[in-house]
């Protein structure tokens, strides 16, 4: 049986026919959906297809079958968490299926929810920052050391994540700021640099414009993949010894700046959140300096 790839994922030929697979896939991309939210999507339902033993996209119209299948993941160790993700991934596939007049029911709906607790975000350490950038800037003695350094930056001081960072144009950044366009959801935002990483930016464009000859439309770093950029992230990591991630480092700078009490909403504003609940949660890492600020007050 032969494989193919959707959205970098191994699906059977078979199976992504007869699930109508690459047809989501086209829902999901019209819902203006970013990439690593597609695979996210096609992962979950691809990996239920074949635990479920469904052969036929009409299984997905027997409530039997399908409590059978989704029982079956309690029984497993499965946190709920991964469940409750299996949960909303059927569900967002039931909606395609109703569209296409496959099934007129959501049956996922008719099942009880198991609700997954949300993790507080994780985050580096100043040190450990501090830590990776002296390595990385010893390591700068060609030009791909140089563009992972600046990857790294990139991710720490602007907060975007990976799909904004591959369609910056050199004509969207200036000293005080970097256009994200057609971001998560579609938005377009402007998000604030630093003067230091305004500076450590401009050298960069200094040496590309000098040694691959670009223009203000060429994109920062040409055209490549999610996974080269992962890849450049994973080769960083290895060589700093730090395990980190470009959304580990995205936790780090919001984190950071709760502890510099800047304001939330700018950055809410920064890093894309439509729901201020959303960037709240990082105001839990900032509980050692409202401690020592309680210890300060007195009534």
């Amino acid at each position: 049986m032969e494989n193919i790839y959707v959205n970098g994922i191994n699906i059977n030929s078979i199976l992504c026919k007869e699930f109508r697979i690459e047809d989501y896939l086209l829902q999901l991309k019209i819902q203006w959906l970013a990439y690593e939210s597609q695979k996210y999507y096609i992962r979950y339902l691809k990996t239920f297809i074949e635990y479920s033993q469904f052969t036929s996209i009409e299984d997905f119209n027997n409530l039997v079958k399908l409590r059978f299948a989704y029982y079956r993941l309690s029984e497993k160790w499965i946190k709920n968490n991964t469940i409750w993700k299996y949960y909303k991934c059927i569900r967002k596939y039931y909606l395609f299926l109703k569209e296409i007049e496959i099934s007129n029911k959501i049956l996922i709906d008719e099942l009880p929810k198991v609700r997954g607790t949300r993790a507080l975000p994780k985050a580096l350490s100043e040190e450990d920052v501090c830590t990776i950038k002296e390595r990385l800037r010893k390591r700068c003695k060609n030009f791909i050391d140089m563009r992972d350094f600046i990857i790294f930056e990139t991710f720490l001081n602007t907060w975007i994540r990976r799909a904004e960072l591959l369609n910056i144009k050199i004509k969207d950044i200036s000293n005080k700021h970097i256009f994200i366009k057609s971001g998560k959801w579609n938005k377009d935002r402007v998000v604030y640099i630093s003067s230091a990483f305004s500076k450590i930016i401009n050298d960069y464009l200094s040496i590309l414009r000098e040694k691959e000859k670009v223009e203000s439309e060429d994109r920062l770093f040409g055209l490549v993949s999610v996974e080269w950029v992962s890849h450049s992230i994973r080769r960083t990591s290895l060589y700093t010894k730090i395990p980190f991630s470009p959304h580990l480092l995205r936790h780090t700078y919001a984190s950071l700046c709760v502890k510099k009490w800047i304001n939330l909403y700018t950055i809410q504003q920064q890093m894309g959140h439509t729901d201020l609940k959303t960037t709240s949660v990082y105001l839990y890492l900032n509980s050692k300096e409202n401690w020592e600020e309680i210890q300060k007050f007195s009534i």
